[in-house]
């Protein structure tokens, strides 16, 4: 392999002094390029739909749950009205069509608390940072 080519993280063997671990691709994982272009590429081929890679990411962030990377992952309802609002656009005419994104917790998504890190400063935006709003409008 060379620097150049993607890691196929879902067909990969990773060994340390202590455990093995294997992965396996499931059905809703098409794809193992989360690029833009890979992504891309996968919708257009049918060979997966945004709902199901949102629904692998939450697969691996529970997988990986020990490890706090989120403070809060959207849950599948809530991911419901953003993947309902793409059946409205197209593909070819917004850039970033089903290309999930994260938000650092001090950034507004409407109706999702915004903590900053701290449960002291937690806030229930009503309305989407400038950002985030641009991010959705854009796919």
């Amino acid at each position: 392999m060379t620097s150049n080519e993607p890691i196929d993280y879902d067909h990969m063997t990773m060994t340390n002094t202590k455990n093995t671990y294997t992965t396996t691709k499931t059905a809703a994982a098409a794809t193992s390029d989360m690029s833009i272009s890979g992504l891309h590429k996968a919708y257009r081929d049918g060979s997966t739909t945004p709902a199901e890679v949102l629904a692998e990411i939450r697969r691996r962030a529970d997988a990986h749950q020990q490890d706090n990377i989120w403070i809060h992952l959207l849950t599948e309802a809530e991911q419901a009205d953003y993947l309902e609002r793409l059946e409205e656009l197209s593909p070819e005419t917004a850039p970033l069509w089903g290309i999930p994104f994260a938000i650092k917790d001090n950034i507004h998504l409407a109706g999702i608390p915004t903590t900053a890190g701290c449960e002291t400063f937690t806030q229930l935006p009503t309305e989407h940072a400038e950002v985030v709003a641009r991010l959705i409008d854009a796919g």
